[in-house]
């Protein structure tokens, strides 16, 4: 991760963090959009260096000697920092409400607190304070605080992406901070670095130009590493801690009293509810939808590096090339549809052999291509002389006793037959 790909770009970190943070506690953002040209891509399980969060309840432990330093450390924080200056009228005025605070730890957290975070990949660690019942921000209640802690860290992490009709599909399949090789021993959270002297852009000057932290691949990619250049990180790091960490008060009514920090608001809606609201979450959903915030933040910031091309040192490996399939005909037959042919064809054949057997019992003629149907066109006289046309038998009969001949005019012209029976 060079440099350049974070110095001189505050506004494109700060977007990152913010537009997750204010993306809703219940949604989640969606990866970085491949190019699929065809709609219908796949490309093989690929690694980056990415942010990775952990959230625990720190108000559940069972170490007293952590609480009691996280109840010295909000109320100092309170007193000595712009929480304090935001709280001041509040506290003067008494007023009562719903309080929390995101607060940078000083110093690295238990780890037994934080089994996965690497201590020295961190790029900000902090504790929420916050209130489930109204406070006046006195310093007795003040030490009713509940305590989760956050940890964002540099990880590297492997997908799985798929574009299938136009819809992509990006899966995390697994992540690690596991360290290679590092030039220092100390962490990249510029709350924590002695050497930084609360100014990451001073790092390089301080001894730590050219220094890195190589991580390995996760599992599922490909044998590759990942190189973290220090001042980078540190500069990160400033930006975020600065940029996440403060305070919000809100009254009985849910309106915002007192805010300080770019995401305090979007920590306050986590907690307590959208704002006018008269429902407060309960505990288990106020700690989901912290950690839905946190992971959303982390996601953001990972898409961010990802965006940003040549992420990693002396390699070609930003761009992952996927495989497009080319567009073809699909022909599925519809078996219902021909059964439905099979079937109207044969209740033709049935219909047809019971109008063949109808008329063979019925003795019906039948007169196509048989001259029989040249009688139905005779005189009214030669058909009674004949009798019923319909009966062939008695016609057959009749025909043998009936003479024909031709009838002459008085001028001798032929007029026709005369026909007559014979003596």
């Amino acid at each position: 991760m060079h440099r350049y790909i974070v110095q001189g770009e505050d506004l494109s970190v700060q977007q990152a963090y913010l537009t997750a943070a204010y993306l809703g506690p219940n949604k989640t953002l969606p990866g970085v959009d491949p190019i699929c040209s065809s709609g219908d891509c796949a490309w093989p399980t690929y690694g980056s260096l990415g942010v990775c969060v952990e959230i625990v309840n720190l108000s559940a432990t069972t170490n007293t000697t952590l609480l009691d330093w996280l109840d010295v450390v909000f109320v100092l924080r309170v007193e000595t920092s712009d929480y304090g200056s935001a709280f001041d009228l509040v506290a003067s005025q008494k007023i009562e409400g719903y309080a929390a605070a995101l607060v940078p730890a000083p110093v690295p957290i238990s780890a037994t607190e934080f089994k996965e975070t690497q201590f020295q990949t961190v790029i900000g660690q902090f504790f929420l304070a916050y209130f489930h019942e109204p406070i006046q921000l006195t310093t007795a209640d003040l030490a009713k605080a509940q305590y989760i802690g956050i940890s964002m860290y540099l990880c590297t992490q492997s997908f799985s992406t798929t574009v299938k009709d136009g819809i992509q599909n990006t899966s995390e399949i697994a992540y690690t901070a596991d360290i290679v090789s590092k030039s220092t021993e100390e962490s990249t959270n510029s709350a924590w670095n002695g050497a930084l002297n609360g100014n990451a852009t001073d790092v390089c000057e301080a001894g730590k130009s050219g220094d890195t932290i190589t991580l390995a691949s996760p599992m599922g990619s490909s044998n590759e590493t990942y190189a973290i250049d220090f001042c980078t990180a540190s500069y990160l790091s400033e930006l975020f801690v600065i940029g996440t960490s403060g305070a919000i008060f809100l009254g009985l009514d849910h309106k915002v009293v007192e805010s300080v920090g770019q995401i305090s608001e979007a920590m306050g809606t986590a907690l307590y509810g959208e704002f006018n609201s008269s429902m407060i979450p309960d505990p288990s959903t106020q700690f989901e939808n912290v950690r839905y915030l946190m992971d959303n933040i982390a996601k953001s910031l990972t898409n961010y590096l990802r965006n940003e091309g040549m992420t990693y040192l002396n390699q070609d490996n930003a761009t992952v090339v996927g495989t497009a399939y080319a567009l073809q005909t699909f022909v599925k037959i519809r078996w219902i549809y021909l059964l439905f042919i099979m079937i109207q064809l044969g209740l033709t054949i049935i219909i047809l052999f019971f109008t063949i057997f109808a008329t063979y019992r019925s003795k019906i003629q039948i007169l196509k291509g048989n001259h029989w149907a040249n009688m139905y066109i005779l005189s009214e006289e030669v058909k009674n002389m004949l009798g019923d046309v319909g009966n062939m038998e008695q016609v057959a009969k009749k025909a043998r006793d009936i003479d024909v001949k031709l009838k002459i005019d008085g001028d001798g012209n032929i007029k026709g037959f005369e026909t007559g029976s014979q003596q």
